[in-house]
């Protein structure tokens, strides 16, 4: 007799934060510079980057995590969707993708999974999500349940 089996697939985002330094190197005003020192550098073709400015800025890090929890074993699987990076003056993240959710969702299909269900567990109110202009709701964590006949 064949027995329903469920897989339970946690959809969430981790928000961790840091303090770092920044060391970039920037180039000093030029009215700072002594005309000699100017004419030197230009006759040199050197650089007018000075040493590096150190101060320390803040960086967040958002980590978009899934968890699978198979039938039959003890330890879930969990798998890095993508970071993001943001730190403190920068207008733009840095979004790498580890392992894209369509994969894992191709994965679980080609096993013989069906999705069943789908909970928004807790989410967030943003300026824009997938072209939506705010304020609009961004899902932070969301349940998934795929059942395959065993």
């Amino acid at each position: 007799m064949a027995v329903w089996q469920y897989i339970t697939v946690l959809v969430s985002c981790m928000k961790n934060s840091k303090i770092i330094e920044d060391k970039k190197q920037v180039p000093p005003p030029f009215e700072k510079l002594k005309p000699e020192e100017l004419r030197r550098r230009l006759q040199e073709g050197s650089s007018f980057l000075v040493e590096p400015n150190i101060k320390k800025v803040q960086e967040i890090i958002w980590e978009w995590t899934a968890t699978l929890s198979r039938p039959g074993t003890k330890k879930p699987e969990k798998v890095i969707i993508s970071t993001s990076r943001w730190r403190t003056g920068m207008s733009e993240t840095a979004d790498q993708d580890i392992t894209p959710w369509v994969d894992i969702l191709n994965r679980l299909g080609a096993e013989g999974w069906e999705l069943t269900t789908s909970i928004i567990g807790s989410s967030i109110v943003g300026n824009d999500y997938f072209g939506f202009e705010g304020p609009v709701g961004i899902p932070i964590s969301a349940t998934y349940i795929f059942k395959r006949l065993g």
